[in-house]
């Protein structure tokens, strides 16, 4: 490895003011001493404690302040030399090898450590038998605490000395700058994944079930009758150690977008030989260019056809959401209605501005659509009102609900491009899949349902091949042919009929599914006859069902 041949104080890049480390140089020295202090007097309480040394559920406390008392005796002392200094010194390949393999490891260590710490309090809780034995309580407990230490030391060293990259140091930044290893896609996707996103969501996802477990058994006395001596103990720390874990998943979370996005990735261009338009939006700052040329029709909208296209979905779903307002359909159905005219806005600000933020709002909106859409189709068949003891969700809905929270924060990260597109697909082929098992049941069995399915999975065929031809002809398209037919375009279009198709599809075998068991609760031997239990009708040369000769339920019901 070679030194950077740009000088440590003569940087390409200023990354700091004098004025902002000065700041930043007196709260490490102000706060560092009393830190360190307190860090070292918690480690000897808990030592020289016989009874809190034996209890196992401390361990991972003293574990995790072992590595905030190695992180404030060695990473804290080099920041403060690099404030008061402004450079890195000693400036050498070695120095700075080493700076980066202990930030990377005790910052990982923390979060992995902090995920353990939540799978173990969650067994202490609800499964203690497991640790009742010595060869559980190996197994369970210390093994574990081993394998995460040795494997991440194992990683950080392989990844930083071994790994054969090229390292290009600055010494006017902390750390020299990041590791080489972080160029690599690959390897640096697994580290923010596995030592970052997966740690913080099993993290966040196990509080949130002890918590509402813990509620649940408080409320109907399960967790006074069983293990009593215990409950009192963790009903006095459980507020107080998910509060620790929420406060430092934060800071750690914080530092994980900052540093992701002090890196990113580069855009992908379709065309970037042609583009080379100013217009108002510019520069680009998504992660993909489409294949429309920018600002040709006018200098405030960046692709003119793609983002005019996009307002198809915001018109049928707008539609169909006064539709179910009208007839008082289920919040289901409202919320995927008003999803589908979302991604229509959302698809519409990011072709028409190219920004970073823009193409969240395009994305993000098509996972929440499709998280209703999962929801509406394998709760098809349940009738019943859902209320929970605690909240009136039920788990579904929960998990719902965090995997939205959770493909928010990683897409706030990084808009990865491929795994967006993937996961999509996944989520597309599966929805078809349960779509024509439910059609499959007797009682969903009528040959209007079977055209609008098979119009559905036409236009969506049609609309993926626009939208890949799209992409392999961009540069015949632009360069050789006369005329562009805008392929992306189409896909907005086939694609708004495909999500309206879907969604009538699926009223269509909620209505049904309701009146089949009403139909056997009240006339249990009689056949029941689906194509005389629904109708469809017909507005602006689309289906709809007809709810005109429907009796309303009074209130609406949340499932």
């Amino acid at each position: 490895m070679n030194i950077s041949e740009n000088s440590s104080i003569e940087s390409s890049s200023t990354y700091e003011t004098p004025h902002s480390r000065s700041i930043k140089y007196y709260i490490f020295v102000t706060m560092a001493p009393p830190a360190l202090l307190l860090n070292s007097l918690l480690i000897f309480y808990l030592v020289a404690d016989r009874t809190l040394r034996g209890t196992l559920h401390y361990h991972a406390v003293l574990a995790l302040l072992i590595v905030t008392f190695l992180t404030n005796s060695i990473e804290v002392p080099r920041i403060i030399h690099y404030l008061h200094l402004g450079i890195v010194l000693p400036q050498t390949d070695l120095n700075c090898l080493i700076w980066q393999c202990c930030d990377y490891l005790l910052f990982s260590s923390v979060n992995v450590l902090m995920c353990w710490t939540s799978i173990e309090r969650y067994l202490f809780i609800f499964h203690r038998n497991l640790f009742t034995t010595a060869r559980g309580r190996l197994l369970y407990h210390y093994i574990p605490f081993v394998i995460i230490i040795v494997y991440l030391v194992l990683f950080y060293i392989g990844v930083i000395f071994i790994y054969p990259c090229d390292a290009q140091f600055d010494f006017s930044q902390p750390l020299c700058g990041f590791p080489c290893y972080t160029t690599q896609a690959v390897i640096s996707f697994y580290d923010l994944f596995a030592h970052s996103f997966c740690p913080m969501c099993v993290d966040v996802s196990l509080n949130v079930v002890l918590i509402i477990r813990v509620l649940y058994r408080k409320r109907v006395g399960l967790l006074q009758q069983q293990q009593h001596h215990h409950a009192k103990e963790w009903q006095k720390n459980f507020l107080r150690i998910l509060f620790s874990t929420t406060l430092w998943q934060i800071m750690a979370d914080a530092r994980t977008v900052v540093t992701s996005h002090q890196n990113p990735s580069d855009v992908k261009h379709f065309e970037h030989k042609l583009d080379t338009n100013i217009g108002y939006w510019s520069p680009s700052t998504s992660s993909i260019d489409w294949c429309e040329r920018n600002y040709v029709v006018t200098q405030y909208i960046a692709e003119f056809w793609n983002c005019i296209s996009s307002f198809s979905m915001c018109i049928l779903g707008a539609i169909l959401f006064v539709r179910g307002l009208y007839n008082k359909l289920e919040t289901r159905f409202l919320l995927s209605s008003l999803g589908f005219a979302f991604v229509g806005l959302g698809s519409a600000y990011f072709h028409g501005t190219l920004t970073h933020l823009g193409q969240m709002f395009d994305e993000l909106p098509m996972v929440y659509s499709m998280i209703v859409w999962w929801f509406i189709l394998f709760r098809m068949n349940d009738s019943k009102t859902i209320k929970s003891i605690i909240f009136a969700i039920d788990l579904s809905v929960l998990f719902g609900v965090f995997y939205g929270l959770l493909w928010t924060y990683v897409h706030s990260l990084q808009t990865f491009v491929l795994v967006f597109q993937a996961h999509m697909s996944l989520m597309v082929i599966g929805a078809i899949m349960k779509l024509i098992y439910l059609y499959r049941q007797p009682y969903h069995h009528i040959y209007q349902l079977k055209y609008i399915i098979i119009v559905y999975i036409v236009l969506l065929i049609s609309a993926f091949v626009s939208w890949t031809v799209d992409q392999q002809l961009c540069e015949t398209f632009n360069n050789k042919s006369p005329f562009n037919p805008q392929l992306h375009a189409w896909w907005h279009v086939l694609g708004a009929f495909h999500c309206h198709l879907g969604i009538v599809c699926s009223e269509a075998m909620r209505l049904l599914t309701i009146k089949y068991k009403q139909h056997k609760s009240r006339n249990p031997k009689q056949p029941f006859k689906p194509e005389n239990n629904i109708q469809f009708v017909l507005y602006l040369g689309l289906p709809y069902v007809d709810y005109s000769k429907e009796t309303q339920t009074p209130e609406r019901k949340i499932q």
